[in-house]
């Protein structure tokens, strides 16, 4: 009996160890991703949200595993809602963007939108930086949020009403966000098209961010300074502000 209670022992250290050993790549693949600024925050998002640290969604990649099989530049940028009885879920980007930027934009695009009860479906656009994820009103346009409702085609600004705005958009579709701090604006693009100006009264540092409630949503980030839907003149701006 005391050999087995040794067993059991050595058994349960070896356990340990290996979860030990899982929590600290996880850690330092964070890190990494997060270094590199371009992707969803990756800690304390919502229980009900996967943020793949690896294109193939293997986050616990066996022991041994080469270190060129974790070379993975697109990992943290796609999240997937894993089934929030469509209630609203929300994430932001890893990093705030300031006013010293003068202009920042980013493109989300729309991997998978499966069917919802929720009209809006998916909000795109900008929090401030004391946004609680965590509130009853957490939705992007709530807690004086600017965003682009994706089943209306309208806005929302601190509020839970549409107001008319553009075109409403869809799985496959590219939303696109110019922050502009010159000016104070705000302004949303569908597939490269402007929408026009939605909101003017941008003033302080904010952070991208988005909320949908379909279960199997998926919406990824794209490459910040490598995107095809970015104004040639925004260029020089995103080149400063990223690099």
């Amino acid at each position: 009996r005391r050999e087995d209670e040794e067993k059991e022992e050595q058994l349960r250290l070896e356990r340990l160890r290996i979860e030990q050993e899982k929590r600290e790549k996880r850690r330092k693949r964070i890190a990494e991703i997060e270094r590199r600024g371009n992707c969803w925050e990756l800690v304390d998002y919502s229980q009900f949200l996967n943020v793949p640290l690896y294109n193939n969604n293997d986050d616990d990649k066996e022991d041994g595993a080469a270190d060129d099989d974790h070379d993975d530049a697109d990992g943290g940028r796609i999240v997937e809602n894993t089934g929030s009885l469509d209630q609203w879920c929300s994430i932001r980007f890893v990093t705030a963007v300031l006013p010293s930027f003068n202009q920042f934009f980013f493109s989300l695009r729309i991997v998978t939108l499966p069917a919802t009860t929720n009209t809006w479906k998916v909000c795109v656009g900008a929090v401030p930086i004391e946004f609680n994820i965590k509130a009853d009103r957490h939705w992007v346009g709530a807690q004086h949020s600017w965003s682009y409702i994706g089943g209306t085609g309208g806005k929302c600004y601190n509020s839970g009403k549409s107001v008319s705005y553009g075109e409403s958009y869809k799985d496959k579709d590219v939303v696109s966000v110019l922050l502009n701090f010159e000016s104070g604006n705000i302004e949303f693009f569908k597939n490269g098209k402007s929408q026009g100006v939605a909101f003017q009264n941008l003033k302080h540092a904010v952070i991208p961010a988005v909320s949908f409630t379909a279960k199997g949503c998926q919406l990824e980030i794209l490459d910040l300074l490598e995107d095809k839907y970015m104004p040639a003149k925004l260029r020089p701006f995103m080149l400063k502000n990223v690099e």
